[in-house]
């Protein structure tokens, strides 16, 4: 007859482990932004981290094992198996997707802002989730879609649409040429930041002159408006007499 005979003491030791590995692993990954300022650094612990997890668990497994082993070889042999089976099969498609996803971030550069299209889909990467990636479409949809689909497919990586925005602002300029001159180097300026829309041409007018300084009206095109404030402070800063 067999010795099924085991410390009890092992089992719980094993399910406090893993569930203390489980919420370490979940706390680095939301500490990770709040305290690591430097992004580069950030985008690559967050590119690489669900390779460093995915390793951990093996060898947390592997040691489990061996401590189990240690104890009584046929049970921890029969549970090795009875496990791995039940993981397998209740998880196949959930290992498929979380393995597609680590080979997905550490073996291309996409990033959250990138735009994508492929088979089917096509939008703006939202975030970088467990089993998939979120995208949101031109029509606004938010769409989740599991890694292992996209390593299936081709990929195509476009720059993202502008969201181009109107912003009207006044600024008073000093008169020390003419109003036409003027004009020209503010939409020069204008053209020359990084922030402007290519696409739109900035509209100057001249509001009120007088002898000594010039209003314009100027309606510029920027490719988000969180970069007007940003455009208008620069020529102000420039320009304002």
């Amino acid at each position: 007859m067999f010795d099924f005979s085991f410390s009890s003491l092992s089992i719980y030791k094993f399910i406090v482990s893993a569930i203390i590995l489980f919420v370490f692993f979940r706390a680095v990954t939301y500490a990770l932004p709040l305290f690591l300022k430097n992004k580069r650094v950030l985008k690559v612990l967050k590119r690489y981290f669900p390779l460093i997890e995915f390793i951990l668990w093996i060898l947390f497994t592997i040691i489990a094992f061996k401590n189990f082993l240690e104890d009584n070889q046929y049970f921890a042999l029969a549970l090795f198996i009875t496990m791995s089976v039940i993981a397998i099969w209740a998880s196949r498609m959930v290992l498929k997707d979380y393995i597609a996803g680590i080979i997905l971030k550490t073996n291309s550069d996409l990033n959250t802002g990138d735009a994508i299209s492929f088979t089917g889909y096509s939008g703006v990467i939202n975030k970088f989730k467990f089993r998939a990636i979120e995208i949101e479409s031109d029509d606004s949809e938010i769409i989740q879609i599991p890694y292992s689909l996209i390593l299936e497919n081709s990929i195509k990586k476009s720059r993202p649409k502008e969201d181009i925005t109107a912003y009207t602002f006044n600024i008073t300029v000093s008169k020390n040429e003419s109003t036409e001159r003027i004009s020209e180097e503010i939409k020069q300026t204008v053209y020359n930041l990084p922030w402007t829309s290519v696409k739109k041409d900035p509209i100057i007018n001249p509001v009120s002159e007088t002898k000594n300084s010039v209003l314009f009206e100027i309606t510029i095109f920027s490719m988000s408006k969180d970069y007007n404030y940003k455009i208008e402070n620069h020529l102000k800063e420039k320009f304002s007499s």
